[in-house]
């Protein structure tokens, strides 16, 4: 089993600071220079038709919105977020899934596995409720990500998901797993502006923000690393 000593779990505060979560989205939306992982997700679900699918840690639904017109379940442990979630949805621990075994086609958990202490728990739960060929997706981001901004945020410490153990753990409940991995330049900081609302969004607080901002040299373009993890069940 894979145990990370000194992991720390990634605040989940979305009822306490939603605005946060919202600048964090905000600044991937306004200055990413690829797309986000949702569309990609949502046409390998439709084009498998893996239905029912279920969304894990759904935020606002923005999954939701790359599959359109077809629905899937949608769940969040954050209540203040999952108001904006279209329906169905409703809310759930990712570790107590209130879905019968082998009931979904597929389930979906993007950028939120990292806020579980023990993962590997809400990956037992996804493979449990799954069918038997059913598709389990889940992506996070490296460590070592952004390191342009690196100096700001010294001495990273590993989350219980990042992207260095991702596949190897849901390769220990799953088996055979399939990592797509990036290191590329993604987002492009254009002004003082958006230096601020990134350094928002990676929760520093807005005087530090503010005040790191001025010191920013914008244009800045900022390297993203992580990796989509794919696995069936057997």
């Amino acid at each position: 089993m894979n145990t990370r000593q000194g992991s720390v779990t990634e605040p989940f505060d979305y009822d306490e600071d939603p605005d946060r979560f919202r600048t964090n989205v905000s600044v991937v939306e306004r200055y990413g220079l690829v797309g986000d992982v949702h569309e990609e997700v949502a046409a390998r679900i439709t084009a498998e038709d893996l239905w029912p699918a279920l969304d894990l840690g759904c935020g606002e639904g923005r999954l939701q919105r790359a599959f359109g017109d077809r629905g899937l379940i949608s769940t969040d442990l954050s209540r203040t977020v999952l108001k904006v979630a279209p329906h169905p949805k409703c809310c759930a621990d990712m570790t107590h899934l209130p879905i019968r075994d082998r009931s979904v086609g597929s389930a979906s958990a993007l950028w939120c596995l990292y806020h579980v202490s023990e993962p590997l728990q809400a990956i037992r739960e996804v493979y449990r409720v799954l069918r038997p060929g059913g598709l389990f997706v889940a992506c996070a981001p490296s460590q070592y990500n952004d390191p342009e901004m690196a100096h700001l945020f010294p001495d990273p410490t590993p989350t219980p998901f990042d992207s260095e153990v991702a596949a190897e753990l849901v390769g220990e409940v799953f088996g055979e797993v399939h990592a797509d991995r990036w290191d590329v330049h993604a987002v492009r900081l254009p002004d003082e502006e958006a230096v601020f609302a990134y350094l928002r969004g990676r929760r520093k607080s807005r005087e530090e923000a503010a005040e790191l901002a001025k010191k920013a040299a914008p244009p800045l373009k900022l390297t993203k690393r992580g990796a989509l993890v794919w696995a069936y069940r057997r």
